[in-house]
């Protein structure tokens, strides 16, 4: 990897973890635009594999700041990350001339966001980690996917804006 790559995946993971960790639960988990944003970003500038490059560089950051809970971050960090990967692989929304379809894009980092706010949410309360809360838990699992498709959008204008620059230094 490039020295230019791994800076670029060392800033975003640790943008990524400081979002995650120093917002309060449970609005860490509702308030994804940062890491949605920069998940898509990376996605696109350190390719193949850079949400996942990124977002498990970021898990265990997160592993450390929580070690209770370190399985989880890192497996629902690196799941989010294989899922952007692969939805973006999948609808190629990069065309050739590094034009980005904004819908794909977006599409791809909203859909990402959904089950993996859907998995974590599961297994949550599969195993009891938290006290249940009907009110609290439909606002998360929604305020999560509009904020992941957000950060989609705001991914795409970004890119178009200087994604030519940041593609070829």
């Amino acid at each position: 990897m490039s020295p230019r790559r791994f800076a670029i995946a060392a800033v975003f993971s640790v943008i990524v973890f400081a979002s995650k960790a120093l917002t309060p639960a449970p609005f860490k988990d509702s308030f994804v635009v940062v890491q949605a944003l920069l998940l898509g970003l990376a996605a696109l500038l350190i390719a193949p594999m850079g949400a996942t490059l990124v977002s498990t560089i970021a898990g265990f950051l997160l592993a450390g700041w929580n070690p209770g809970l370190a399985i989880f971050s890192i497996a629902f960090s690196v799941l989010y990350g294989v899922l952007l990967d692969g939805s973006l692989l999948l609808l190629r929304p990069l065309k050739e001339s590094g034009q980005l379809d904004a819908r794909r894009f977006t599409f791809a980092v909203t859909l990402s966001t959904a089950v993996v706010g859907v998995v974590a949410y599961s297994v949550t309360l599969a195993l009891r980690l938290l006290p249940r809360n009907l009110g609290v838990e439909i606002t998360v699992l929604v305020f999560g996917g509009i904020t992941g498709a957000i950060g989609g959008y705001l991914g795409a204008v970004l890119w178009r804006r200087v994604g030519k620059v940041l593609q070829n230094p």
